[in-house]
């Protein structure tokens, strides 16, 4: 998927193996895939917001993406699903400010 940050390209690459048990929805909750193709653009955004180099940008998305695909499954209630993937977002993109800071 491709979605514009900042004015620029950003791809968010596919993260999960096919056949991860997170890929399938599960009890009703939502899937990784749909998480990211809901909030991918959104995310794209955010690390735009805080990396303009195109390729640590890409690697920022990446890493949030992943960050989200790990957590999904402590997601309680599903109705905080926003602004539990922008917490991640989020502190994923300080983490990232702050590694190339040092």
């Amino acid at each position: 998927m491709r979605h514009e940050a900042g004015g620029a390209r950003c791809q968010i690459r596919e993260v999960l193996p096919r056949h991860s048990r997170f890929s399938r929805k599960a009890a009703g909750r939502d899937t990784v895939e749909q998480v990211i193709a809901d909030y991918g653009p959104a995310l794209a955004r955010i690390a735009g917001s805080y990396e303009r180099d195109r390729g640590l940008r890409d690697d920022l998305v990446q890493d949030i993406a992943t960050a989200v695909w790990k957590a999904l499954p402590s997601l309680q209630d599903p109705a905080k699903l926003r602004p539990f993937v922008f917490r991640i977002a989020h502190n994923r993109s300080v983490s990232h400010v702050a590694r190339q800071a040092a």
